[in-house]
C-alpha cells in the first residue's frame, strides 16, 4: 500500500476521505497507489454505495471516497460447461448474468453486481465480443446457441 498510514481518527463518520479509485480500478490514498494485495482486498470488502456515493464502512462508521468510473473490474471471462464466468480484480469467479450486462460509453461493458457496476477490462471486452453480433443496430451475444440482447445505456 502507500507508505502513509490511513488514520481514520482524523475523520468523522460521513466525511469524505482522500481515497480514490481511478477508471482502471486502481486504488490510491493521497495519490499513492495501494500495492499490498491483502490490504487492498480488505478495503474492497468495506466498499458500499448509497445515494451520496461510494463509501467504506464497518458496522459503525462510513467514509466517502472518490470513484472515477467503477470500483471493480472484470479482468477476463471464461466458459466452463456451457456457463460463462467473469473473473474480477478481487479474484472472484462469478457466473455471468446476461440480463445485467450493459453497454455504455463507446462499447465498454458493465456487469452489475450487488448494485455496484464492474467495468470490463479491454481483454474481457475482447473475449466477450467474440460472441457478439449486430442486427439492425441491436447487439446480441450468442452463447450456446442462445441469443442475448445487450442493453445500451447512453
Amino acid at each position: 500500500m502507500t507508505k502513509e498510514i490511513i488514520n481514520f481518527k482524523d475523520y468523522k463518520s460521513g466525511d469524505k476521505i482522500n481515497i480514490k479509485i481511478d477508471k482502471n480500478c486502481n486504488w490510491y490514498y493521497k495519490n499513492e497507489k495501494f500495492t499490498h494485495p491483502k490490504i487492498l482486498q480488505y478495503f474492497k470488502s468495506l466498499l458500499g454505495k448509497d445515494q451520496k456515493g461510494y463509501y467504506l464502512s464497518n458496522k459503525y462508521e462510513k467514509y466517502y471516497i472518490t470513484v472515477d468510473d467503477t470500483p471493480f473490474c472484470v479482468n477476463y471471462i471464461i466458459t466452463e460447461n456451457e456457463t460463462m464466468f467473469v473473473y474480477t480484480d478481487s479474484e472472484k469467479k462469478i457466473p455471468l448474468d446476461f440480463d445485467k450486462l450493459i453497454m455504455r460509453n463507446n462499447g465498454i461493458f458493465y456487469y452489475t453486481f450487488d448494485n455496484i457496476p464492474m467495468k470490463f477490462s479491454r481483454k474481457a471486452q475482447a473475449d466477450l465480443l467474440q460472441y457478439a453480433i449486430e442486427e439492425n443496430n441491436i447487439y446480441y451475444l450468442i452463447i450456446n446457441n442462445k441469443k442475448y440482447k445487450i442493453k445500451i445505456d447512453n
